[in-house]
C-alpha cells in the first residue's frame, strides 16, 4: 500500500517563500516519489488528486538512465505527474 505525506516549509535559499511538496512513500516508509514544489496549497492538494487518481500500475513508466532505475508516474493526459527518488 503507498501512503502520501504533505510537508509544507521554505527554500533554504529563499526563506520567505513558502512551498509545499508532497511525497509517496512505500509499505517499508521509503519515499518512491516526490513533488515539485508548490506555491500555493491548492495546486498541491491538486496534484495530491492526480496522483490517487492516476495510481495504477499502467500509469508507472520504468527508465534506465546514468546506470539508475527509476519511473515517471504519468496522468491519463500524458502529463508526468511525478517523478521516481
Amino acid at each position: 500500500m503507498l501512503t502520501l505525506s504533505f510537508l509544507v516549509g521554505n527554500l533554504p535559499n529563499l526563506p520567505e517563500q513558502r512551498q509545499y511538496w508532497y511525497r509517496l512513500r512505500a509499505d517499508n516508509g521509503e519515499i518512491v516519489q516526490s513533488s515539485e514544489g508548490y506555491t500555493a496549497k491548492a495546486s498541491c492538494e491538486n496534484g495530491i488528486r492526480a496522483v490517487k487518481a492516476n495510481c495504477q500500475p499502467h500509469r508507472f513508466e520504468p527508465f534506465f538512465t546514468a546506470g539508475q532505475y527509476g519511473f515517471n508516474h504519468v496522468a491519463a493526459n500524458g502529463e508526468i505527474i511525478g517523478r521516481s527518488e
